[in-house]
């Protein structure tokens, strides 16, 4: 049996998954759009000399494909480097005497795993994009707003 701490605890822990999840959800789809509208059309616009009010407002579902791959690969950039960062940072800076004293930083092998790190990242967006492409237009059963249904 739990305790009604444990119980608490994992309450508390399904409530922030629940919670990631459904703003990860509700966001992606509104910053694809944001995204189409405000970077890929104004861009677009500019290249072709054509005025932004004449372009059309739809997204294909290989612009959609695109938009969601190029915003999920870059934040997962973002995170990743942030907490690589920070990890290397606090560990093999900050307390290099207490956690790893004899430590010798090997700069190639560093540059490899970055290199081989940023492809993995760019091969897993590209996994997770198709899924993500589907929530977007309605194809699951996710449901956004409980009381529609």
């Amino acid at each position: 049996a739990l305790t009604s701490f444990s119980q608490a605890s994992v309450s508390l822990v399904m409530d922030i998954i629940g919670a990631v999840a459904r703003v990860n959800t509700v966001s992606m789809d509104f910053l694809v759009a944001w995204l189409n509208h405000n970077v890929v059309d104004r861009t677009a616009s500019y290249l072709n000399s054509q005025p932004l009010s004449e372009m059309t407002y739809d997204i294909s579902v290989l612009r959609r494909f695109f938009i969601t791959w190029a915003f999920t690969y870059v934040g997962s950039l973002l995170v990743y480097y942030l907490f690589c960062g920070l990890d290397y940072l606090m560990v093999f800076v900050l307390f290099k005497d207490k956690l790893v004293p004899n430590y010798q930083p090997n700069y190639k092998e560093m540059r490899r795993e970055m290199v081989l790190s940023t492809w993995s990242l760019a091969i897993m967006s590209g996994f997770t994009v198709p899924i993500e492409v589907l929530v977007q237009l309605g194809y699951t059963r996710i449901y956004h707003k409980i009381e529609d249904y």
